[in-house]
């Protein structure tokens, strides 16, 4: 990394500061010096409220000054048109607003950005707000770090066709989708991970041509059981047995519930539905394991599930498809990265009684 910068310029509505950064596109910065919801990963792109203003810090415009285990210390040199302006730097009066390196030193403000998601908290204290080291000396997310990276996400329209999920990164959120919860811990379910770019041309325009499904570094396809049989009871009880090293005998009680339930029971003309909603679970799962990882998702329900089940032959197999994730990387020009979120207040959503 470099170790000076450039030039700060301000030109119209756009602040352009030092060399091209290697990883971090932007940071949100609130005030002159404090530092409220930073991007939780290197890569991202967040507005800029600025000393009252509102500026985009263009991709590539930030200076990585070093990465010290999971954080990346960035700074950030604001144009000396900005002081004491009330963020209205068109009336400085300098001459295209542009600063040479030793002018710009004195107003850097810097900005630590985590550079991956740590490894979750051993102790009893992962509930702190404040960034604790795990045993390996990582800082954890506190409750900050998980509502920033929720903050951050959001439904990705357009990914960066060129960028892939690393394997590891993959690996974990693959898991993330295995450990889900489910009614009864059926798991009646199965994650078509469509690899093959052939594939995903093809199931597009059964998609309503969304170009997530063809840009997106991976795709899951959700596809949930149309019947509950003693079958898959049994092969639960069998998993169950093996697992926790107990006779599948002890397990009777237990098999009966289920069958009685859903294989034989009134649930069982629905079972259909029920499967369905455990398989959006796991898709719940996967939305809120992503962020936290730095990879951006996208649900999807926007596509023709009799063709998706033709495409991935999944015809007369007993599972069917219910809905879509895509995941990867937002491509720098998805213009719904940097809107604000739309949500009705917390008193109206959440409830007491």
């Amino acid at each position: 990394m470099g170790t000076g910068f450039q030039h700060a310029v301000y030109g119209g509505d756009r602040l352009s500061v030092g060399r091209p950064a290697n990883a971090v596109d932007a940071a949100r910065l609130w005030g002159s010096r404090s530092v409220q919801n930073p991007c939780p990963f290197v890569g991202c792109r967040m507005p800029v409220p600025l000393l009252g203003g509102s500026l985009v810090v263009p991709a590539g415009r930030l200076v990585v000054r070093r990465c010290a285990g999971a954080l990346c210390s960035v700074e950030v040199v604001r144009a000396v048109s900005m002081e004491g302006q009330g963020g209205n730097p068109r009336g400085s009066g300098l001459a295209r607003n542009e600063h040479t390196a030793e002018q710009s030193e004195s107003m850097k403000t810097t900005v630590n950005l985590p550079n991956h998601a740590p490894t979750a908290p051993q102790t009893s204290e992962a509930h702190s707000s404040a960034n604790r080291l795990d045993p390996s000396g990582h800082p954890v997310p506190g409750l900050d770090g998980l509502l920033t990276a929720l903050q951050w996400r959001y439904a990705t329209k357009r990914f960066d066709p060129t960028r892939r999920i690393p394997p590891e990164v993959w690996s974990a959120l693959q898991q993330a989708l295995i450990l889900s919860p489910s009614s009864y811990g059926l798991q009646p379910y199965r994650f078509l991970v469509v690899e093959d770019p052939g594939i995903r041309r093809e199931l597009l325009p059964h998609s309503w041509e969304q170009p997530q499904i063809v840009e997106a570094s991976h795709l899951v396809v959700f596809a949930s059981r149309t019947e509950m049989t003693e079958g898959d009871v049994d092969a639960l009880v069998r998993r169950t047995s093996e697992t926790r090293g107990v006779p599948p005998a002890t397990l009777d009680g237990y098999r009966s519930a289920m069958v009685g339930d859903l294989v034989r029971g009134p649930r069982s003309k629905v079972a259909a539905e029920w499967a369905a909603r455990q398989a959006y679970i796991a898709l719940g799962t996967l939305l809120a394991a992503a962020p936290l990882l730095g990879v951006d998702a996208c649900p999807m329900e926007g596509f023709s599930p009799g063709e998706y089940d033709r495409i991935l032959g999944l015809e007369g197999s007993g599972y069917r498809s219910v809905v879509v994730a895509a995941l990867g990387y937002r491509a720098g020009d998805d213009r719904y990265a940097t809107l604000p979120k739309v949500r009705f207040d917390e008193r109206t959503l959440v409830q007491r009684r």
